[in-house]
């Protein structure tokens, strides 16, 4: 700047040339462009032959020498206009007097262009179907051109679309792009936010683009629509399109257009004060937004205060036939999460609905068939317990599983880590991959997984070292968060002075006696062992032994139907001694892998006793089991045979 300041002093005659070479360009352009171009002008007005091409003419050449033609061409273009405009206007009327699909559509074939089409293309979709029959080709193919053409009924079930799920509707044949495409780059603020939505998730054959979906959220919510502000929003919660994540940012963007009444947003809102996300953690607040939100059918936000009654959240207490209500709302709708509660509460036979697991299974399919990794976690929990009217598959159980644990599923990645470790489901004792899943299902506090990780600390499994003082401290937290089997564990660390735990028989003896009443198996057998030794404070009884082992052993607890088969072989108890039911038990304990068992079974096939005939080939394999659980009495009955 200063340079060009400088040559203005040293030469300033050469501005005052320069300047006067321009305008004397200017002014006699016009003139020089009169005489030469009339001619040339009017062949190219009468090759367009419109309107505003005859007024270009008569505004360049007022006193040229085609004005007269130019006048009279005008007049009969505005003539024709005024009747194209007058017959738009009859048809339209006539079109919505007959009322038909085929007059609306006939009236957006001849007028294409006319401001009249969302209007008509709206009284299609209306005639065709509704909200409820919306999966109709023809009802969402008027539907998408009359919220492109600024129908106001139109866009507003599109929001509502958006949030049950709109990626179905644009993914479908029906929608055409172009024509949000073409309103989004006139400015329409509408079509930018739904073409932006197209960009982020990459729908209708578009690769995802979220850079350019930022840019289209921007220039609709800078117009101030409340669309494009809650999906600008989420991209910033979310922290895509390079924008990084800001959840004050979201946070505001919500508020903002929750303050305009817009369901979507009143839900985020109550969302972000629910996880505290860009504001204070508040779940009273959280449940008024999301009932503002459910007011107006956000089946999301219903789902949610569904949620609040089920769990006693915001200051409600616990409210399950209410809850309940919330739940049926949504799942209508299809809301999957509700879907999968109403699963669960069939099979609890909660909110006073009769246990039904067949109707549970039917929810919880509807759910995942959605995606719902939660149904997929509770589909695997009735395939593995063989429940809701399937047969009992671990590997299949497995697979639904998995899915759920690599979409973040507590309950499920504790499943997958306690399959590892016990070779369920088809796969093979990995103790490394135990750790790793059980880890992050402890790491969110989830009690069973806190437990046998405790367990792989106690027995030094899957890389970790042996360290009773770390397996106490998961079986501590467990037991706090209400897990029996951990507190049967920390009473065996109080009955031996282990972990860090000051031995206390006592208070050994107390939870066992406490959980074994809750019919705890575990506890049950740990009781058996008092009475059997008289130990803690119990007068030794084999009686009292005999039948807490039976009660245990009844529930499929390994060690409790190996101590019921030592009682019936060796006739204690009261019992009179019984090969044949020491076999019967002893051969369930030994299916489930307990070396004292495998060892008796190898004994019985070898001197063809309980019921068995003599079979040195079964007596190996059981020996073999058994000494690879490292049972030393096999070990040495293996090298007498050979």
């Amino acid at each position: 700047m200063k340079k060009n300041e400088k040559s203005l002093v040293i030469k300033p005659n050469l501005s005052s040339i320069l300047l006067c070479v321009f305008l004397l360009f200017f002014y006699t352009s016009a003139s020089y462009s009169q005489i030469i171009s009339d001619d040339q002008k009017w062949q190219q007005v009468v090759n367009s032959n419109t309107a505003s091409a005859y007024e270009s003419y008569i505004d360049s050449f007022p006193s040229g020498k085609h004005l007269k033609q130019a006048l009279n061409a005008l007049k009969k273009l505005t003539i024709s206009n005024n009747i194209d405009s007058l017959n738009e206007t009859s048809e339209y009327q006539s079109a919505h007097k007959l009322g038909t699909v085929s007059a609306f559509q006939e009236f957006i074939k001849n007028y294409p262009n006319s401001s009249k089409v969302g209007e008509a293309s709206w009284s299609i979709a209306k005639l065709v179907g509704d909200e409820e029959h919306s999966d109709s080709h023809t009802y969402r193919e008027y539907l998408f051109l009359a919220a492109s053409r600024g129908n106001s009924k139109a866009r507003e079930i599109l929001n509502d679309l958006l949030n049950r799920g709109i990626e179905d509707y644009l993914r479908g044949d029906d929608f055409d792009v172009n024509i949000f495409s073409t309103e989004a780059s006139s400015g329409d603020s509408y079509a930018q936010a739904i073409l932006g939505f197209i960009y982020h998730y990459g729908v209708k054959g578009f690769n995802k683009d979220e850079k350019e979906a930022f840019k289209l959220y921007s220039k609709s919510a800078s117009s101030g629509n409340v669309l494009g502000i809650t999906l600008l929003g989420i991209m910033y919660e979310s922290g895509s399109g390079d924008v990084g994540k800001n959840y004050i940012k979201a946070f505001e963007l919500y508020k903002a257009a929750a303050d305009n009444s817009f369901a979507p947003a009143q839900y985020l809102v109550g969302h972000c004060y629910d996880a505290g996300y860009g504001t204070g953690k508040d779940q009273e607040q959280a449940l008024a937004w999301f009932r503002k939100s459910a007011e107006q059918k956000n089946v999301n936000a219903e789902y949610e205060v569904g949620r609040y009654y089920a769990n006693g959240l915001g200051g409600l207490k616990i409210d399950e036939i209410t809850a309940l209500y919330w739940f049926r709302s949504a799942a209508n709708a299809g809301q999957r999460d509700a879907e999968n509660y109403i699963g669960t509460y069939y099979i609890t036979g909660k909110a006073n609905l009769k246990k039904d697991d067949i109707t549970a299974a039917q929810y919880y399919q509807r759910a995942a068939d959605k995606g719902s990794s939660f149904a997929y976690a509770n589909l695997g929990a009735c395939l593995d317990n063989g429940q809701c009217g399937f047969t009992k598959d671990e590997t299949k159980a497995r697979t639904y599983f998995q899915i759920a644990a690599d979409q973040g599923v507590t309950s499920a990645e504790y499943r997958i880590g306690n399959y590892y470790l016990k070779g369920k489901g088809g796969l093979n004792t990995d103790y490394a991959k135990a750790v790793s899943w059980l880890q992050k299902a402890a790491a969110k506090n989830f009690p069973a997984a806190m437990n046998d990780l405790g367990y792989m600390y106690e027995i030094g499994l899957g890389g970790l070292s042996k360290s009773d003082f770390n397996a106490a401290s998961y079986y501590k937290r467990a037991a706090e968060a209400g897990n029996d089997v951990a507190k049967v564990n920390m009473g065996k660390f109080y009955l031996n002075g282990r972990g860090g735990f000051t031995k206390d028989e006592v208070k050994a003896r107390d939870i066992f006696i406490e959980l074994a009443n809750k019919n705890n198996r575990y506890a049950q057998n740990w009781l058996g062992i008092l009475y059997e030794l008289g130990s803690a404070g119990l007068q030794k009884s084999d009686a009292l032994a005999f039948y807490w082992y039976k009660k245990s052993a009844e529930q499929s607890f390994a060690a409790a139907q190996n101590n019921v088969g030592r009682f019936y072989e060796f006739g204690k108890g009261g019992l009179a001694p019984s090969k044949i039911n020491a076999e019967i038990w002893y051969e369930q304990a030994a299916n489930q892998g307990v070396a004292d068992a495998e060892y008796k079974m190898g004994v019985f096939y070898q001197n063809g006793t309980g019921g068995l005939r003599s079979d040195l080939k079964l007596a190996i394999f059981w020996y073999t089991k058994a000494s690879e659980h490292g049972n030393t009495n096999a070990i040495e009955a293996l090298k007498k045979i050979q």
